[in-house]
């Protein structure tokens, strides 16, 4: 949906002409109506349709268009149907009513005074950066995410609250994942030691190495309580303030791989409470570690359990393959290839439950006959070890390592570039090294890249490739074993790379991902996440910070891009809320600019409530500029999470608590007032209904916020539009009219003597209205509270 539709009057057609020529040049891909309505089409229906296709709007703004009602018609779908619209605004007439309610506080581009295509540049940059954020919305799929954001409104009773001082994330454990461990879990031989003490204390320290199944041994444990809903902390952990203000009736609480420093500030007396707390709540904490036991107190050793690796091995991978695959047949199969010696020392001396998913997969591979026996045997991790240390020792030559290295990270893309690329990273490592003697390169300088290729065990094979040019033929190269790609990154990072040539690695990714092509953009993106996993630190002082501190929003971009991938491993989350909280607590503008548009995107709504605490920093502290990106990520995570009705609710809560502040200047207050009436008027009417029929989200955070736009001489007209558009659209819901009385009494109780009058024009006009049958019956009460007033001021 990378795409821009072009709203525009024919009056205006030369300059439309010239966007066009101008995105074309761009390569951006554009809906235009002279182009893509064919003849004798019905204009109406492709208008609506180009609309649909697109993500976003170009709206040529001129007296012109002003006066035209296709240009109101399409600005006004663009808006119900939440599109981005970005005016290019080419005269200096007004707005006009219409244009003011629906782009008043939009960001646009004033191309009144100066020369319009100078200004049409500037314009493309915003459009590149406008589809770019779209894209980012596509990269990841959330199904890829084994949790799912839980909002602290989940008291029933009391409704949705919201607690800027909550540094912990709360996720539920999806039913998928919870019934998968059920199917696959094999216990270990001290499951049931584990189990009494969980009973016993209601708390539990889970302990052993990584990648031996302790989050696979705590959601089993959970599984055996009579519990309802199981939840996973990401902290930087306060245990304090989570004991007092996060405990849940009848819930088991993981926290997976937990910090040091969070281990650090359990004693004794924390333990002690937090075991009370727990029993009257009836909940369960079950914390899995793997720091050296040396380090941890003795306070906790007396709550710690060793978590074994399973015994029955060979159970747990038919397991698997029966989960993925339930054919006897083929369970039979796999009885007998289990019993292969190779195979059988491969489990026996190698394997770990983590590798459980992956080797199944390649079983199963086997027995449907896409792979052979040898190949199956080649990717067993002892095999990929063997092969990749004689790889790197038998080519030890600069030439022949480079190109590994290229061929690693770029495996089955053109085998041309993939060489051009190689020698890119062979000259840096040259002048890193001061090579200057070409003996030392060796007789492969003559050794064409296809040849090259195969005596360093890759192959190659014809494919075809898109391009503006068309489907065009090629020759790619791969690695024969697609895991050996992974492989020889690590090794070669792990035991090759010496600090200096890691600060050469990195810059040569760096320069490689500058360029437009996003398949090798992704690639390295996706090397670079690997990397993460290894030595996150050194990346993010080399890479990300590096990144983050840049002005271009494509800087701004790949960051995203790199967190959207590191967080489809949950045991990143904390590194990644560590480096945006420090962003936003920064002097830095570039970081605080950085951190601001990575929360308007999907990262924003994993990590609530921490990205509208930190948007609402920034907003608060910082200059008119990034109070406007600030601005456009909260936008972006109210669409986002247009469909999450708990979203939503904490989110009124949290608007709300933050337009009452005292602290907030008259000017900031006003234009976050704007934001939240701009951001209001896009709710659809299911979520209307959704918001009015819930007594406490429509009492405590609606009420008081529509109340304070109305008391503001800036929102007071939208907000009045409003009230009165809610009327029509909701006039077909019956089962909402009722709430719709109690909200305008409740409206006009809050306000007062304040907004008494607006409140008078709005009931007049209501009362005139075709909606005038859903106000009527709560008029008297209205008239009653106003006399009750008059008479407390006599």
């Amino acid at each position: 949906m990378e795409k821009v539709f072009i709203s525009y009057s024919t009056k205006d057609a030369s300059i439309a002409d010239m966007l066009c020529s101008k995105l074309t040049g761009a390569e951006i891909e554009y809906w235009f109506a002279p182009k893509d309505i064919p003849v004798g089409g019905v204009y109406s229906k492709h208008i609506v349709q180009g609309l649909q296709e697109c993500s976003c709007v170009l709206l040529i703004l001129s007296e012109n268009a002003r006066r035209s009602e296709h240009v109101e018609n399409e600005v006004e779908l663009a808006f119900n149907y939440k599109k981005r619209i970005i005016p290019f605004r080419v005269d200096d007439s007004k707005l006009g009513s219409f244009f003011e309610y629906f782009i008043k506080k939009v960001s646009w581009f004033d191309a009144a005074v100066g020369e319009i295509e100078e200004h049409a540049d500037e314009l493309i940059v915003k459009i590149k950066e406008s589809l770019a954020y779209d894209s980012l919305e596509a990269t990841v799929n959330e199904s890829e995410f084994y949790y799912e954001m839980i909002p602290s409104d989940i008291s029933k009773e009391e409704g949705p609250s919201f607690s800027l001082n909550m540094s912990n994330k709360l996720f539920e454990i999806k039913d998928s994942e919870i019934d998968k461990i059920s199917n696959i879990y094999e216990k270990t031989s001290n499951f049931s030691e584990c189990l009494q003490e969980l009973k016993k204390n209601h708390i539990l320290f889970l302990h052993n190495e990584q990648a031996i199944g302790k989050y696979t041994t705590a959601i089993a444990l959970a599984n055996e309580l009579n519990i309802e809903s199981m939840y996973q902390f990401f902290p930087d952990m306060r245990w304090e303030q989570l004991v007092s203000t996060m405990l849940k009736e009848n819930t088991v609480f993981i926290i997976d791989h937990i910090t040091y420093d969070s281990l650090q500030g359990l004693q004794d007396p924390v333990i002690k409470q937090m075991i009370d707390s727990l029993k009257n709540h009836n909940s369960y904490f079950i914390i899995t570690v793997n720091i050296d036991k040396e380090e941890i107190n003795n306070d906790i050793q007396k709550h710690m359990k060793f978590c074994p690796i399973p015994n029955e091995k060979e159970q747990i991978i038919k397991k698997h393959v029966g989960l993925l695959n339930k054919v006897d047949s083929e369970i039979e199969a796999v009885n007998h290839l289990l019993k292969k010696n190779e195979i059988k020392q491969y489990i026996d001396l190698v394997f770990v439950p983590r590798d459980a998913e992956y080797f199944s997969e390649r079983v199963l591979c086997l027995l449907n006959g896409k792979i052979q026996e040898d190949d199956l045997l080649a990717v067993l991790r002892q095999n990929i070890n063997e092969r990749i240390e004689k790889l790197l020792h038998e080519n030890s030559g600069i030439r022949k390592y480079t190109m590994l290295l290229a061929l690693s990270i770029f495996n089955g893309m053109e085998y041309q570039f993939i060489g051009e690329s190689a020698g890119r990273l062979r000259k840096m490592l040259e002048q890193e090294l001061e090579i200057k003697d070409e003996i030392q390169v060796g007789s492969t300088l003559t050794t064409p890249v296809k040849q090259e290729i195969k005596q360093l065990g890759g192959v190659l094979y014809h494919a075809q490739t898109y391009s503006h040019l068309g489907v065009l033929p090629t020759t790619c190269a791969k690695f024969k074993y697609e895991e050996d790609a992974r492989a020889i990154l690590l090794e070669s990072w792990k035991s090759y790379f010496t600090p200096e040539l890691k600060n050469v690695f990195m810059k040569w990714l760096m320069e490689e991902a500058m360029g437009s092509n996003k398949k090798i953009n992704k690639r390295i993106l996706e090397t670079i996440a690997v990397l993460c996993k290894e030595d996150f630190l050194f990346i993010y002082n080399v890479t990300i910070s590096n990144w983050a501190g840049q002005k271009k929003y494509i800087y701004n971009m790949k960051v995203i891009q790199l967190f959207l991938l590191l967080l489809q491993d949950k045991d990143n989350m904390v590194l990644v809320s560590r480096v945006l909280r420090y962003w936003t607590a920064s002097n830095n503008y570039n970081f605080k600019k950085t951190a601001a548009r990575v929360y308007g995107t999907k990262i924003g709504m994993m990590m609530y409530p921490q990205a509208l605490a930190g948007l609402k920093e920034i907003f608060n502290k910082s200059n008119a500029a990034l109070q406007d990106i600030a601005w456009e990520s909260i936008e972006n995570l109210f669409r986002l999470g247009e469909n999450k009705t708990g979203y939503h609710g904490a989110l009124f809560a949290f608007l709300r608590s933050w337009v009452q502040e005292e602290s907030l200047s008259t000017s900031r207050r006003g234009k976050l007032l704007e934001l939240v009436i701009l951001l209001i008027c896009t709710l659809s009417p299911d979520m209307l209904v959704y918001l009015f029929t819930n007594k406490h989200i429509r009492s405590m955070s609606l009420v008081p916020i529509i109340s304070a736009c109305l008391g503001n001489e800036e929102t007071r007209i939208n907000t009045t539009k409003w009230i009165q558009n809610v009327f029509k659209k909701l006039e077909n819901r019956g089962e909402v009219h009722q709430d719709l009385c109690e909200f305008m009494k409740e409206l006009f109780i809050e306000g007062g003597d304040r907004i008494e009058t607006k409140m008078r024009i709005i009931l007049e006009r209501l009362v005139e209205s075709e909606q005038h049958y859903i106000i009527s019956p709560v008029i008297p009460e209205i008239i009653e509270i106003q006399r009750g007033r008059k008479n407390d001021i006599y």
